[in-house]
Parts: C-alpha cells; structure tokens; sequence
C-alpha cells in the first residue's frame, strides 16, 4: 500500500485536526486538498465532550449521535460530486473500508 495508505482510523484522527485548528483552515483544505495535514491526529478531540461532561457532573456521558463519525460511513455524503476526481485515497490499492467511494 506504501505511502498512499491511510486507515479509516487514522483519516478520522486527521480530520480531527483540521477541525481544531479552526474554520479557517478547514475552509482552506477543503478549497484546496493538498493542505490535509499529515502525519498529525488529534483522536482525543473525538472525546472532549464525553470527557468534559464526566468531569463536571461525576456521571458517564451517554449521549449517543444518531449520525456514526467513522470515517465513510455516511455513504450519501461520500458520493463524488461534479469536478470529483481520483487521489490518493481512492485507488484501488486501497483496502475497500478505507477507500472513499469512487
């Protein structure tokens, strides 16, 4: 899979940081894709509320989304769209649960 491989996990972890850096640079990577960090996660973003809520009131956070935020499990928010073109995680050397839909 070589440089070009990414697992799902770590996709997600990724995205994380782009949202904690702010609108700004999400904006900025999603007009221009090749500024998606690498080699940077941020996993415990995914825990924040959970974590926070926990430490306030002493009891376990059990709020559950009725939306998953595992990497393309919204299948309908992954479909390409016009001017959508392959990269660098939608090959067919990508193992088929961390391939974005093509």
């Amino acid at each position: 899979m070589g440089d070009d491989y990414i697992s799902a996990d770590d996709f997600l972890y990724a995205r994380c940081v782009v949202v904690a850096n702010g609108r700004e640079f999400y904006e900025g990577v999603l007009a221009d894709p090749t500024r998606f960090p690498t080699g940077m996660e941020f996993e415990s973003l995914l825990y924040l509320a959970s974590n926070a809520y926990e430490a306030q009131t002493g009891a376990p956070h059990s709020q559950r989304t009725s939306v998953s935020w595992e990497s393309f499990s919204n299948t309908a928010g992954w479909e390409p769209v016009q001017g959508t073109a392959g990269g660098r995680y939608t090959g067919a050397g990508m193992p088929p649960l961390t391939r974005r839909p093509a």
